[in-house]
């Protein structure tokens, strides 16, 4: 009998290696780590291994868990894919790529965007307490606050003489122009709205 409950326990897949040294602890040539004894005070260490249906760490049946797929790259796998991915600036879904920046939020930095690998710039941010700004482009397209149940929208600005000609339908926030049909300088501001190849202020 103790013959059996010996060679059960040895035959464990996954049990700790403990160090009386407290060095840093690898798996054998089976990937098998063994119980020693000791005092563990060092680091339990996998090898690198770049596989979503087999992860380093992994529960259940074995296709679900973490494994670094890169230096400092962790993929959270599920189902034998990697669903999430961290890295110290971002976590984002590896569908769509839809997650959070490791950064300071503002109101043309957003830290909750819908493409954290190829826009960047564009998504959700804050403008200060109780105010969610909407930013595209780094820059505030809408200000939500939560005091007065305000939504405030800015535009880009521009002033008279660089109003250009653009494609109809563009549209700014003229600092200089006049309130007209046609729009014209040394005003206090409007609206300028390109139509029809003509700039309408008001």
């Amino acid at each position: 009998m103790k013959t059996v409950l010996a060679t059960a326990i040895a035959t464990i897949a996954l049990t700790l290696a403990l160090s009386a040294s407290g060095s840093d602890l690898y798996p054998d040539q089976d990937d098998e780590l063994h119980l020693s004894g000791g005092t563990m005070t060092g680091e339990i260490i996998a090898p690198q291994s770049n596989d979503a249906s087999t992860p380093e760490f992994a529960l259940g049946d074995g296709d679900t868990g973490l494994y670094e797929s890169a230096d400092d790259n962790l993929i959270f796998s599920v189902g034998g894919a990697g669903r999430f991915t961290m890295q110290s600036t971002r976590i984002y879904s590896n569908i769509g790529g839809v997650g959070m920046m490791n950064e300071v939020t503002s109101s043309s930095n957003p830290t909750l965007v819908l493409d954290a690998v190829g826009d960047q710039d564009t998504g959700i941010g804050k403008a200060g307490a109780d105010a969610l700004s909407l930013i595209t482009g780094a820059e505030e397209a809408v200000r939500l606050t939560e005091a007065s149940g305000e939504v405030q929208q800015t535009w880009d600005a521009c002033t008279f003489t660089n109003l250009g000609t653009p494609s109809d339908g563009t549209f700014c926030y003229c600092s200089d122009c006049t309130i007209a049909a046609t729009c014209a300088g040394s005003g206090t501001g409007a609206f300028a709205k390109r139509l029809n190849s003509v700039w309408v202020c008001n």
